[in-house]
């Protein structure tokens, strides 16, 4: 099972987008679980696969690279992916970045 986990300034979006993600996890048979968080929330110890940035917190990245040490992708959603709710385009990324 793949982790990820999304982070937004406000939760409004990100749980519309969460929704569309698991929701094209089922129809790829993508074997995930999807959770929002703001980014305050990202510790060292977290437990992801993946973490992913909504675009309006991309200056975020590199400290939150910092807190999991490099050792969990880090990405920041395509802005029309994330301003069109596009779950599908999320979940192709995340299996790219993770050849899943």
């Amino acid at each position: 099972m793949v982790k990820m986990v999304i982070c937004c300034a406000s939760s409004i979006t990100t749980n519309v987008l969460v929704s569309k993600v698991i929701k094209a996890c089922d129809e790829q048979n993508f074997n995930a679980q999807v959770l929002a968080l703001p980014e305050t929330m990202i510790t060292k110890d977290i437990d992801a696969d993946i973490i992913l940035l909504a675009p309006q917190i991309r200056y975020t990245k590199e400290e939150v690279e910092r807190i999991v040490k490099n050792k969990i992708p880090v990405i920041v959603i395509n802005n029309i992916d994330f301003a069109t709710i596009n779950g599908n385009a999320v979940v192709d990324s995340v299996r790219k970045i993770l050849n899943k």
